[in-house]
């Protein structure tokens, strides 16, 4: 009977205010302890729906926080999700709407974040820490490209992507390739960055140009056939198809060089 009693008092004291009770005899032990399962079962609920509530609310604060960086960035299809779910175990279940807000109102959306989650309609708040983990719509490539290898739709691609800092310039849209070339080698998988873009040749070696030149108010041209190949305002070498000399010009647009243009 000592034992039934010390076992009692034990679960007694787990009981809230107002549901303790002395001397029990072991029938309504049995029923005290029913009660004290029925409220430890009700607690966890209770932590459950806030955990729910909680990550459905802070789900939301970071893709709104996210909505900022995306339009600056101009990323496509952008969403965060975040590691480290919150837990709000003994609060009591919130019936209204859990508030969030940033303990640190400079942090990077990189990086861990401190929230402040509160439940005004019963009075309580917890602070929860989270790691973001973004991604967004990006150009990857499909293939290993070479450098100056022009991109398009046949070697690149676009797939989600996670992004780690915010500085990265990745490339989201594929009429920013806009004939350009790989600027140097690209392994496949690879997202495209502006750092890779290289400009597209206006002139390849060999190819017949036109060559351009003004003196005196006079324009004149002449075809040549390119020595070299060179981007826009690139000087490359010439051979004029009329007079066989070699001469020094600048790229102007596809097909044509300067003679005369500032060297």
């Amino acid at each position: 009977m000592n034992n039934l009693k010390f076992i009692w008092l034990r679960l007694a004291a787990a009981l809230p205010p107002g549901t303790q009770r002395a001397h029990p005899s072991g029938n309504r032990l049995a029923a005290y302890a029913g009660s004290i399962s029925l409220w430890l079962l009700a607690s966890t609920a209770a932590a459950s729906d806030n955990d729910h509530a909680a990550r459905l609310a802070v789900e939301k604060y970071l893709n709104v926080a996210l909505m900022t960086h995306a339009a600056e960035h101009h990323w496509q299809g952008a969403r965060v999700t975040f590691q480290n779910p919150p837990g709000l175990d003994g609060q009591p279940r919130c019936t209204g709407v859990l508030n969030v807000t940033s303990l640190d109102p400079t942090a990077s959306m990189f990086s861990r974040q401190r929230l402040n989650v509160a439940c005004p309609g019963q009075g309580w708040a917890h602070t929860i820490s989270v790691q973001p983990r973004v991604f967004a719509q990006a150009i990857v490539a499909r293939r290993t490209i070479e450098r100056g290898e022009r991109l398009s739709a046949s070697n690149v691609g676009m797939q989600e992507v996670p992004i780690k800092r915010p500085e990265v310039n990745i490339l989201t849209d594929l009429s920013e390739l806009n004939e350009h070339v790989a600027k140097r080698r690209i392994r496949a998988g690879q997202v495209l960055t502006a750092e890779l873009l290289g400009e597209p040749w206006l002139i390849r070696r060999g190819q017949r140009v036109v060559i351009v030149g003004e003196a005196n108010g006079i324009r004149a041209s002449a075809l040549g056939e390119a020595l070299e190949p060179g981007r826009q305002g690139d000087r490359l070498r010439v051979r004029n198809l009329t007079s066989k000399k070699i001469i020094v010009v600048r790229a102007i647009e596809s097909g044509t060089v300067c003679s005369t243009c500032e060297k």
